[in-house]
């Protein structure tokens, strides 16, 4: 039986390093966009902070204590958690199908 029959998931005259090194590849190309988009949402937040504080200071209600800077803050921090999410999913998929 000859070695590329033993390995299932390898395609014809591949190596199985070298389908390892192109998951790796995949994988950090994905982390490294999921890193830019947390950096470009927070920045974003920090920026509007800087620009325009009394903007993110208006509250929701009229007399409430609720402001659009909180509800915004809610809202990324969900977003981001999304985007772990989907990430960690997309990771472990791929790694079951290795």
């Amino acid at each position: 039986m000859s070695e590329e029959s033993q390995q299932p998931n390898t395609l014809p005259g591949e190596t199985p390093a070298g389908k390892t090194a192109a998951r790796i590849k995949g994988h950090l190309t994905v982390a490294w966009i999921a890193t830019a988009f947390t950096l470009a949402t927070y920045l974003l937040l920090m920026i509007s902070v800087a620009v325009k504080p009394s903007f993110l200071a208006q509250t929701i209600a009229p007399g409430g204590a609720l402001t659009l800077g909180i509800v915004g803050g809610v809202l990324i921090i969900l977003l981001l958690i999304g985007v772990a999410t989907a990430f960690t999913i997309w990771n472990n998929k791929m790694d079951s199908d290795a």
